[in-house]
């Protein structure tokens, strides 16, 4: 019993010598990172004061140019448009507009449900136009950009098809 209690002790002893290890370790690593870290900002600070000098003089342009349009805006009032025209512009149509040669049907209603959900008909055999206009999230894909072939994200969202016909 007493060697088991020695053995103990001495494995406590071995234990706490290893964490100190560690902790040597730990520290050293800490100490480079943070050395790197110093050594990055410091040699940054030149391209820093170049670049805020260089925003500095861009905000000034800006503001010249917002002053010189709310100027003009100013003098130039915009023209008066009647709500009632545009609404006759704008109207929606009664019915959903037609070619006479190309008449609705069921078949063809059918046949443009079955391509608009089919990836087959885009170059990777993975995208449907239902991936991006998803009926789902009004016809949209609820994305603030969307992604194309390849998960490339593009320049702009997805727009709805709601209403296009």
């Amino acid at each position: 019993m007493q060697k088991q209690h020695q053995h103990g002790v001495l494995g406590d002893q071995q234990s706490t010598c290893g964490k100190r290890k560690l902790l040597a370790m730990v520290t050293s690593v800490t100490s480079v990172i943070g050395l790197s870290v110093l050594l990055l900002l410091y040699d940054t600070q030149p391209r820093c004061a170049e670049a805020r000098k260089q925003s500095e003089q861009d905000v000034k342009g800006t503001a010249q140019q917002q002053s010189q349009l709310s100027a003009k805006l100013v003098q130039d009032p915009p023209p008066t448009i009647e709500l009632d025209s545009l609404k006759e512009r704008y109207q929606r149509p009664a019915a959903i507009p037609f070619p006479e040669d190309n008449a609705p049907s069921q078949a063809r209603e059918l046949l443009g449900r079955t391509l608009f959900f089919d990836p087959r008909l885009s170059g990777s055999n993975w995208i449907a136009c239902a991936t991006c206009h998803n009926p789902g999230l009004a016809w949209g894909d609820g994305l603030p950009r969307a992604i194309g072939h390849g998960m490339q994200v593009l320049g702009r969202r997805t727009p709805t098809i709601l209403n296009l016909a």
